[in-house]
């Protein structure tokens, strides 16, 4: 093509060529109007002109293309229960008198999505939370679950898991931490970007 180009430029004016063909690039495709003497010196030019369209066309083609949406891109929906609360995370008991007073955090992305409410003097709480996204995410965002015991302000930490959605899906959709004799079930459902 720059072939022609260079070919139709040696029968035109250097300026009214660069003229023409910069009108052909400002507004995608444009047809230019050449008038000549001769046919083959026409024929050959719109031969050129012809090129530069398609070139243009193709162009414009390639970036009207959606892309394809990225696999490792989707929304979840993520169910997160207790199966048991006992210990501190410094193995200790939760209170001297009392049962812990379970509570959950999930964080996505180091964000706090959803915050339970506290179960009071509960060794086997009924917390269970579900969060669906509503944005799309990566299969490697981040995820964090932590259980507190609630202390009237002055709550200790009774454990945390972190992973991701992708070690998650790797096991089949859900998985479980136990530590302390702390119980943490998480599920995962993953909806693929469309």
């Amino acid at each position: 093509m720059q072939d022609a180009l260079n070919n139709a430029k040696s029968y035109m004016k250097p300026s009214e060529f660069e003229k023409k063909h910069n009108e052909a690039k400002d507004k995608s495709i444009q047809k230019l109007k050449i008038t000549t003497n001769s046919k083959l010196k026409g024929i050959f030019i719109l031969n050129a002109i012809s090129a530069i369209e398609k070139k243009y066309a193709n162009f414009r083609n390639i970036n009207n293309k959606k892309p394809k949406p990225s696999p490792d891109e989707g929304r979840m929906a993520l169910t997160v229960s207790v199966c048991s609360a006992n210990f501190l995370e410094k193995k200790n008991w939760c209170d001297d008198t009392t049962r812990c007073d379970p509570y959950i955090k999930i964080f996505i992305n180091n964000k706090v999505v959803i915050e339970s409410k506290v179960y009071e003097d509960n060794q086997y709480p009924d917390i269970k939370e579900t969060y669906l996204t509503d944005n799309f995410i990566h299969k490697n965002t981040p995820i964090k679950i932590e259980m507190w015991d609630s202390d009237n302000g002055n709550d200790d930490r009774m454990m945390d898991w972190h992973f991701d959605p992708a070690t998650l899906l790797n096991k089949g959709g859900s998985d479980r931490k136990v530590e302390n004799a702390n119980c943490i079930d998480a599920s995962l459902v993953w909806i693929p970007k469309e």
